[in-house]
């Protein structure tokens, strides 16, 4: 703890990456959606276990503009 997660989207193209130290990024998996040019974001969080609950602390969140193509 901490941990550092990135979303990073290249087209239809969704990246997840999560880091120990906010510089060196491990990739988890990646999909391929096919997105409209609005984006909701939202930021969950889940223990995973069974009756647990979890706390998170949020902290320099960003979220970069963009265009789409054709936009």
């Amino acid at each position: 703890m901490p941990y550092w997660v990135r979303l990073k989207r290249v087209k239809d193209t969704f990246s997840g990456y999560m880091s120990h130290n906010g510089t060196a990024w491990q990739e988890l998996g990646s999909v391929e959606l096919e997105m409209g040019s609005v984006i909701h974001v939202g930021m969950p969080a889940c223990s995973q276990l069974e009756d647990v609950t979890t706390t998170v602390t949020y902290d320099r969140v960003s979220i970069p503009s963009w265009s789409m193509p054709g936009s």
